[in-house]
């Protein structure tokens, strides 16, 4: 396939839009995890980012995969559509009924603006099913849950704070 070709048809990462609708596709193989991110853009499923890496240590891929994505969805009301059925009802359980893994990661999802955990064929899972069980990366100490920074700007105010700015008011009168 030419590059020119691949850059302009889909599968092109779009860019990332907090107010359109999320969905995250995950997998996981005896190989590695993997997942996808998409947005719905006029009615099409758009690729955001794809994750992947070696599996070494067992972990829920739902839970690394919203680690590793916190910077971009955290906030953001999403939908996880995944091939394990049994973590479908994780979100409607409740401590009582949780072993202590399952606890923790109940904990992870709390974080999120989850809708839902949707099972879904794995036939269906094509991008997080070819991720998982060829990963791009090692298991490395990144991977560990950790706090990330989170900026956020209202876009209420956002107007406001470039008026006020110099560099870039004097841009937006340049382009006027």
């Amino acid at each position: 396939m030419n590059l020119k070709h691949a850059l302009t048809n889909s599968p092109v990462l779009a860019l990332f839009e907090p107010t359109r609708e999320t969905i995250l596709k995950t997998d996981a193989s005896t190989y590695g995890l993997g997942a996808s991110l998409f947005q719905i853009v006029k009615s099409i499923e758009r690729p955001i980012a794809f994750i992947s890496r070696a599996l070494t240590a067992t972990f829920s891929t739902i839970c690394w995969s919203l680690t590793r994505l916190r910077n971009l969805i955290h906030g953001v009301p999403l939908k996880i559509f995944t091939d394990h059925h049994a973590l479908c009802w994780l979100l409607r359980s409740t401590k009582q009924e949780l072993s202590p893994k399952l606890c923790r990661m109940a904990l992870i999802l709390a974080e999120f603006e989850i809708e839902g955990i949707f099972h879904i064929s794995g036939k269906k899972l094509q991008f997080p099913d070819r991720l998982s069980r060829f990963p791009t990366t090692e298991y490395s100490n990144e991977d560990k849950l950790h706090e990330l920074p989170i900026l956020s700007i209202s876009t209420s105010n956002f107007s406001q704070l470039q008026e006020n700015d110099n560099e870039i008011r004097e841009i937006n009168r340049n382009f006027k």
